[in-house]
């Protein structure tokens, strides 16, 4: 058996055993095996004990048919013999001087010695000058009868090396499909868009993923299997919470879930996750099935903002088209009435009184008349005729110093014409009125003072979203900016702020037209709007307007 081990035998070849006796009475024996292997695990021997009978009795010293055997004194007498019927009449230096002399050369020996075509076997005997030869003429016969065995010995060799490489061989071709199988796998698993990644439940480590996870997260699968759940998920984000979501899954025969994750490179990602358990050897793991949905989430947010900006669009027309409509035929009613009522007025000779009423009511029509103005500003814009390029810095200055009569001494006015040379073509009373309604709600938002800042500036817009019209923004831009540090503008209502008549104010306070206004005369001129509004930072309205060359 130990001839067999890998140690005494590392390459695992078939053997065959030296000749020996066995101790069950057997005679000469010999062993033939060879080295069990799976996969590279050492399994055992598989051999057989080989028996040989007549080659074991035609080595010993018994007499066999054909042997002769003398019993001869120092004198060479024969005083006994056997298998050789002439013995008795001569001495055996007559019969045999070479054998004779050849025998007490080599009595001490004891073992079988090579004698011409025979093997002799001398031995003296205690007490007595005698000498016992035992002469075997028939060694040939015997050296047959071993080669005889020798083919039966090499075809049970043969067969068993063969066996032996048999087995090999189809243990070596299933180890071949295994590795086939699993690289065949394998292949089918990188070759998925999803991600997959194999958890162990008790820490949260990766124990595999295929080579899309590795992508996505920028890593080497060495880098990987080092990673843990609780260190990329915004959703699992402690160790805990990745022992409960453990729990919760082998109560479950799933679960379906939206995660954020955080990748090595800064970059957070959408993914949709399919969890679930799975045993192999009685160990059980977590198989996750994760799916890339970034570019989804972003293709509906800008959806929903695409859907967003329709509907404000479509519903500021709609107000627009109805402004525009009631203005119309308010002004064909008040026309009618304002004539009428200069009529009356010129009707009314030296009576004071009806003159003072009839005033009254002409004042109250002009205000009238200038609102349906702002109206029809806000629905279709001014297309007034007396628009032209105009330099931003002087104008405003001067409209800087008609607007501070109207504001309390409470509100610190800061201004900025550090970028003078800015032109845009627009009507210079149209500028007036965007500036003044703007300071004027601005005004209104610090009733216990603050800062009201006016600049002018050049500005570079990269997609930033216009609160008029919901579309991006590109480009170089004269930007006139009105900043107040008052309460902020809420979230709910900064999408209501250019509605007409959309106000927070008491009704006598005000009648929600200023914003609307801005907006007409900003539609009208190609114009974009910036808000920016906040509990602690106050409100800041961007207009932008294009440059004019000349």
């Amino acid at each position: 058996f130990r001839r067999g081990t890998p140690e005494n035998n590392p390459d695992g070849k078939p053997y065959i055993t030296d000749a020996y006796v066995d101790e069950a009475g057997k005679g000469l024996m010999v062993t033939v095996g060879a080295p069990v292997y799976r996969a590279d695990e050492f399994m055992g021997i598989v051999g057989f004990d080989l028996t040989l009978e007549s080659l074991s009795r035609s080595l010993q010293l018994g007499p066999l048919a054909g042997d002769s055997a003398y019993l001869v004194n120092d004198q060479a007498q024969i005083i006994a013999s056997a298998g050789r019927k002439d013995a008795a009449v001569a001495p055996l230096s007559s019969l045999n001087p070479a054998l004779f002399e050849f025998a007490r050369g080599h009595a001490s020996e004891q073992t079988l010695t090579a004698f011409g075509d025979t093997q002799l076997h001398v031995a003296r005997l205690p007490g007595v000058a005698w000498m016992l030869i035992a002469e075997k003429p028939n060694w040939e016969m015997y050296r047959a009868a071993a080669a005889s065995t020798l083919p039966l010995i090499a075809f049970l060799l043969v067969m068993l090396a063969g066996m032996a490489a048999y087995l090999k061989a189809k243990q070596q071709q299933k180890e071949m499909e295994s590795k086939q199988s699993l690289e065949r796998f394998r292949s089918l698993l990188d070759a998925t868009t999803d991600m997959i990644a194999v958890i162990e439940p008790s820490s949260g480590r990766f124990l595999d993923g295929n080579r899309a996870i590795c992508e996505f997260f920028g890593l080497t699968p060495q880098e990987f299997l080092t990673k843990y759940v609780f260190e990329v998920s915004t959703l699992i984000s402690s160790e805990p919470q990745w022992k409960q979501f453990v729990k919760e899954l082998v109560s479950s025969n799933g679960l379906a879930f939206e995660d954020r994750i955080q990748r090595p490179d800064g970059e957070t990602g959408v993914v949709e996750v399919n969890a679930h358990c799975a045993k192999e050897g009685g160990q059980q793991y977590v198989i996750a099935v994760v799916r890339d949905i970034t570019s989804r989430k972003h293709a509906e947010g800008e959806r929903d903002r695409l859907q967003h900006r329709l509907q404000q669009t479509q519903k500021m027309e709609v107000i627009g088209q109805l402004t525009s409509g009631v203005a119309h035929d308010f002004n064909n009613i008040l026309a009618s009435m304002l004539g009428f009522s200069e009529l009356a007025r010129d009707q009314a000779g030296d009576n004071k009184k009806l003159q003072e009423y009839l005033e009254l009511v002409l004042r109250s029509g002009e205000r009238a008349r200038q609102l349906i103005r702002r109206l029809l500003s806000f629905s279709r814009g001014d297309t007034r005729k007396t628009a032209g390029s105009i330099a931003l810095a002087p104008q405003m200055a001067e409209i800087v110093s008609m607007l501070k009569p109207m504001l309390s001494a409470r509100i610190d006015v800061q201004t900025d014409w550090s970028e003078s040379e800015l032109k845009i073509r627009m009507d210079p009373v149209h500028l007036q009125q965007m500036v003044m309604n703007l300071s004027i709600n601005a005004r209104d938002a610090m009733p216990a003072g603050g800062v009201l800042e006016i600049s002018v500036r050049q500005r570079t817009l990269n997609g930033e979203e216009c609160s008029i019209c919901h579309e991006g923004i590109f480009g170089s831009w004269a930007c006139i900016s009105v900043r107040d540090t008052g309460e902020g503008i809420s979230a709910d209502l900064l999408e209501r702020i250019f509605e007409p008549f959309f106000t927070t104010r008491e009704a006598e306070e005000g009648m929600g037209m200023g914003l609307a206004i801005v907006q007409g005369i900003v539609r009208t001129y190609g114009g974009h709007v910036l808000v920016d509004s906040g509990s602690e930072r106050g409100t800041r309205f961007d207009l932008l307007f294009r440059t004019a060359t000349a």
